[in-house]
């Protein structure tokens, strides 16, 4: 049966995306609950396993995952052993491989699960909050959550699920995989070899120190031997003019903080050891990921206490560690770690914030951990060991109870940080992908002790005069949300091909300043082609809402003809990586002026030529429309998009705008200013009358202290018919033209404020 639908105008929230972190936690990583794992395996093989624990084998299994609300099977996945010293331990840590006999299958978009047995850690949490610290702290970190594991039946124990690094983690944080990927295992120190790329090929245990995991046919080290030749042959007063070319320095610092107040002392600065090197091919410079984060919070070996050690001086200060000791001799780079280890003690690492994550953790896998009879074999742990771990010392490598650990540590890092005030720190700049005459903007995440940093971009068009504009972080200026620190500015469209090259500078209460990019300008090629094509909106995880010739409910990209010519598209080409931009051509098709397309993104194309040959990614993806190849490909339009909710779409607003909005009711091949009944615009601060109109209407602003700023006008296809500016009260009457506004229902578009505060307003007009 068809559905008939009253269609009303709807302003959805605006979400402008500005930096890639990481996904949800998902139905794999929920950790409101602790899912159980049932591996079924032949009896023989698993006794191989055990008997065999220095062999990298793996067997044949099945394999089932559930929770209160899912349980799903898988057949034929690669079931075996993981870890280094833990081989060793009687509780042993698993891997699962769902890919391994049939190549690109995954389990909701992971290849590879981890389930570690956390043999050294009494109250088995430590990894987990420590993965929590980092996802808390915006950096790239693994998704982790507790399960129980059953092999054949029988209950091995609560283990930790902790996300594979590979080619899926680094695609869905940085919106590339195409990057060498390197496993850093000790010795990993970072010291400076010689040029000779293949002197870091070096080898250690039987296998590579640096060992790259991507891109293992081309087998280049290229850019892993000039990151170690800048950072090493760079002198410590000059690193912060180099080191941040090469290197995404401001996280690793973050990280840092982390490392030294969790006392993560098996990771790089002390151990050398259990960090991954990517380098993002978005950015050109690497990307440092740590793992293996069960050696924290006291556990220790090497009889040191780790809640007193100081922080500037926290790395193993006696073996070459060019990678902290450079950066913390660097006053820049020192300030900075001051800076975030101040908003880190204050923010997460601390009693307040963490002591109740612990407590409902700990609820939650307490019966699961009193059942694991295999955590006791190692250590010969009891019950009431795994209680009082939460509060005291257990003596051996377990020098603190969790929590008596976090307050001291908070305490002791406190009394050392320096009295010192950071230059601002600029971060996560990013810029659209603008055509002619669409225009540029433009963000940056700005931190600083100060709260309102002056926040000015420079830029210049090809080789003209240099200008100056200021950026805004008021939720007005295509920054995100006012007061977040994401600064924004929309810099007027061009009419030609052209190239533009812009620095931002941040200045703070202090007068102190930073400039990004301090040598080189950043660019921006405005793109060739004159097509009004656009990508309109789009759905990455449609499974109820809009289904295709088949009756499957597939992810879908809406492309627009937003000008005034017909366009054929059977010479263009539509893509979800904008390194391949041929991927996939479009058909035979004319597009017609203000007419939409549907493409169906479900990598089905025997279902006919509206199907593509790849789908959307809902935790990130990108999606361009490329030119032909008398145009070289050039991009058309183009998004990178991140985290997307299911049977929720992302969308312009108005139509072929530059503002991109969270639609909660998705209209595929509709305008985007319309919407299903369930919502209706207005505004008690603003009333708009007589309501029908038919010559005329009145505007009046009725809340005090805002003035009425400025008023526009839509039809239902999001084209803007007016708007007016400068107005002399809080009360204004238009008077409508009968050949501008045909009988129908339109949107008003009102901002209210002043300078230091504005409130955008909408409200429901029909026209007689």
């Amino acid at each position: 049966m068809k559905k008939i639908y009253l269609l009303i105008f709807f302003i959805f929230y605006c979400q402008i995306i500005y930096s890639q972190v990481n996904p949800p936690m998902g139905v794999v990583y929920s950790d409101n609950v602790v899912p159980k794992v049932f591996i079924n395996i032949n009896q023989d093989s698993l006794d191989y396993l055990y008997a065999n624990v220095d062999l990298e084998i793996e067997f044949h299994a099945t394999f089932v995952y559930k929770t209160d609300l899912v349980t799903d099977t898988v057949n034929n996945v690669a079931f075996g052993l993981r870890g280094n010293t833990s081989l060793q331990s009687q509780k042993k840590s698993f891997r699962v491989s769902f890919n391994s006999y049939n190549s690109g299958r995954d389990f909701h978009g992971i290849e590879k699960m981890n389930l570690n047995g956390e043999h050294n850690d009494p109250s088995i949490i430590r990894s987990k909050l420590c993965w929590d610290l980092l996802r808390d702290f915006q950096l790239p970190s693994a998704r982790a959550n507790h399960v129980e594991v059953y092999i054949n039946g029988s209950y091995y124990g609560l283990y930790i699920n902790v996300e594979q690094i590979d080619e899926k983690f680094v695609k869905k944080r940085f919106g590339n995989s195409n990057g060498n990927l390197f496993k850093c295992l000790y010795p990993a120190d970072l010291t400076y070899l010689g040029t000779n790329p293949d002197l870091y090929k070096l080898i250690s245990s039987g296998r590579r120190v640096y060992e790259l995991k991507t891109n293992q046919n081309l087998d280049n080290y290229s850019d892993l031997a000039n990151f170690i030749r800048i950072l090493n042959n760079t002198s410590s007063t000059e690193l912060h003019l180099h080191l941040d070319s090469v290197f995404n320095t401001n996280n690793f610092i973050k990280t840092l903080c982390i490392d030294v107040l969790t006392g993560n002392w098996d990771g790089y600065s002390y151990n050398k050891n259990n960090y991954y090197l990517y380098h993002n091919t978005s950015t050109n410079k690497f990307e440092y990921i740590p793992y293996d984060l069960d050696n924290t919070f006291g556990i220790d070996w090497f009889n040191i206490n780790w809640t007193s050690r100081n922080i500037y001086n926290w790395y193993k200060t006696t073996e070459n560690r060019p990678l902290v000791s450079k950066i913390l001799q660097n006053t820049e780079y020192r300030k900075r770690f001051t800076f975030y280890m101040r908003q880190l003690l204050s923010l997460h690492f601390n009693s307040t914030q963490m002591y109740p994550r612990i407590d409902l953790i700990k609820s939650m896998i307490q019966a699961s951990a009193f059942g694991d009879t295999y955590r006791t074999l190692d250590y010969n742990w009891s019950i009431t060991d795994f209680i009082n771990s939460y509060l005291y010392s257990l003596g051996a490598h377990v020098k603190y109870g969790l929590k008596p650990y976090i307050s001291t540590r908070n305490t002791n890092a406190i009394n050392q940080l320096e009295n010192t005030d950071t230059n601002p720190i600029i971060t996560n700049v990013i810029n659209n992908s603008p055509r002619i005459n669409q225009n540029i903007i433009i963000q940056a995440k700005v931190e600083d002790e100060t709260i309102n940093a002056n926040v000015m971009l420079s830029y210049k068009v090809n080789n003209g005069n240099l200008n100056s504009v200021s950026m805004f972080d008021d939720g007005l200026h295509n920054d995100a949300n006012g007061g977040d620190k994401i600064f924004g500015v929309s810099i007027s469209s061009l009419s030609d091909t052209s190239t533009i090259y812009y620095k931002i500078e941040a200045t703070d209460s202090l007068n102190q300043n930073r400039i990004f990019p301090l040598a080189d300008y950043l660019k921006i090629k405005i793109s060739g082609s004159k097509d009004s094509l656009i990508i309109n909106e789009f759905m990455a995880s449609n499974s109820s809402v809009f289904y295709d010739n088949f009756g499957e409910y597939d992810d879908w990209i809406e492309i627009l003809n937003y000008g005034h010519s017909n366009i054929f598209l059977g010479d263009k080409y539509l893509s979800d990586n904008f390194l391949e931009p041929t991927k996939w051509k479009m058909p035979d098709t004319t597009l017609l002026p203000n007419q939409t397309i549907l493409f169906f993104a479900d990598n089905s194309t025997l279902q006919g030529v509206l199907h593509t040959n790849f789908k959307l990614d809902a935790v990130g993806e990108q999606i361009g429309i490329f030119d032909n190849n008398l145009n070289n490909n050039l991009p058309i339009d183009t998004i990178t998009y991140y985290n997307q909710n299911s049977n929720i779409s992302f969308g312009r607003f108005p139509d072929a705008s530059n503002s991109w909005y969270i639609m909660n009711y998705p209209t595929p091949n509709n305008s985007n200013v319309i919407t299903l009944i369930n919502e209706y615009i207005s505004n008690n601060s603003l009333v708009v009358y007589p309501n029908p109109a038919y010559n005329y209407f009145t505007v009046k602003n009725i809340n005090s202290g805002m003035k009425l700023e400025s008023l526009s006008i839509y039809n239902i296809y999001g084209q803007m018919i007016d708007r007016v500016e400068n107005f002399n009260s809080d009360e204004y009457q238009y008077y409508i033209e009968k050949n501008k506004f045909p009988v129908g229902v339109y949107l008003i578009k009102s901002i209210i404020g002043s300078d230091n505060k504005k409130r955008e307003l909408y409200n429901k007009l029909i026209i007689k």
